[in-house]
């Protein structure tokens, strides 16, 4: 088997108690043809702080990079590694998750085969991880636990809703076939080179390769585009999916690959804040846009966007009007959201994207 670098990108916010073992976990892979990259966007750079006090093995690593730089979220957090990669491929992970030792090991092993070659990106089965019970993923007070899916994917509708596959579910074997899927979730993405250099917006100058990123004198990374779209704080996940099907490239569910998550929103009975409702029905709006607007999908999939959007709507002023108050942010941004939307690689008829559509949420 080929042993290609990857580059593993992990954008760093507080959540020290997470690192010795999310990174541990990391640096004792069995594949270890891999760099580190880990960016602090801390306010006060807790988090780099933590690692060269409390894990000098990780800063004495030579493959491991750490840095620090303003907070700019997960997509722009992630472009700022994407463009330190020197890899064939890239893992967008999260800090607060633990990975099985041959997590890596698999997920070469599968997109390296010919076979899959038409795959730019790939996902592994990710469990739920409950911190607050267990220190380990694989002990705990309730062995249960981490039979519980957290996510096999990203699931798409008809009515473009999406949801991460598996999610809430005991795992009983009912994911364990490879298949295509619409994407991989923001918390656990594979991604070739070339699915990068194909999908890098190109709004700024240079041609969008990761090889075309260099960092200027004082450090700071000067970007020629952006991979995950960074007018995007929440769905970036889905926007990104949406491109890379967009642009023939599809995605790899690999179900060999484990890892465990303790996903700090949603999970648990917590709910959402409320930046994250604006965050997220903006995001849902910037999506269409980019994705649905004027691609001439069928009048069935026209009319299930519209319905479940006034019903969002509806839904929202009722609950949560202040929702509607992030407009002035989105109109200011409105013609660069036009102009990525111009710049996407079109690839795929809207028929051959509506194949991997659900029908309906109960599918």
């Amino acid at each position: 088997m080929s042993t290609p670098l990857i580059s593993i990108g992990v954008v760093l916010y507080k959540g020290e108690h997470y690192l010795p073992f999310s990174l541990k976990s990391l640096l004792e892979q069995s594949y270890t043809n891999f760099e580190l990259i880990l960016r602090d966007q801390s306010p006060n750079g807790e988090a780099e702080k933590y690692i060269r006090k409390n894990l000098p093995e990780v800063v004495k690593d030579p493959r491991v990079q750490l840095f620090t730089g303003e907070n700019k979220w997960h997509s722009g957090g992630h472009n700022d590694c994407i463009a330190r990669m020197k890899g064939e491929y890239y893992l967008c992970a999260s800090y607060d998750m633990v990975y099985d030792p041959h997590f890596l090991q698999i997920l070469v092993e599968e997109m390296e085969k010919p076979e899959n070659n038409e795959f730019g990106s790939a996902t592994g089965k990710l469990y739920r991880w409950d911190f607050e019970c267990s220190r380990c993923p694989t002990g705990g007070h309730d062995p249960l636990l981490y039979q519980v899916l957290d996510s096999c994917g990203l699931k798409a509708f008809k009515n473009h809703h999406f949801v991460d596959m598996g999610q809430g579910e005991k795992d009983t074997g009912q994911y364990d076939g490879q298949r295509e899927i619409f994407g991989a979730s923001g918390a656990l993405g594979f991604y070739r080179k070339r699915a990068i250099v194909v999908c890098i917006n190109r709004l700024s100058k240079g041609h969008g390769s990761p090889d075309s990123y260099k960092n200027g004198n004082d450090g700071e990374e000067q970007k020629t585009g952006e991979f995950f779209d960074e007018l995007l704080h929440y769905k970036n996940d889905i926007d990104l999916s949406y491109r890379l099907q967009w642009a023939g490239e599809k995605c790899l569910f690999i179900p060999g690959a484990h890892a465990w998550h303790d996903r700090q929103v949603g999970n648990k009975g917590n709910k959402k804040p409320l930046w994250v409702k604006a965050s997220s029905f903006w995001g849902y709006f910037i999506i269409l846009v980019k994705n649905v607007w004027g691609r001439k999908f069928s009048f069935a999939t026209n009319i299930s966007v519209l319905w479940y959007l006034f019903r969002a709507v509806l839904f929202l002023t009722l609950t949560a009007p202040f929702v509607f108050l992030e407009w002035k942010k989105i109109r200011g941004e409105w013609k660069k959201i036009l102009l990525k939307r111009s710049a996407m690689v079109i690839k795929k008829t809207p028929a051959e994207m509506e194949s991997l559509f659900y029908s309906s949420c109960r599918s």
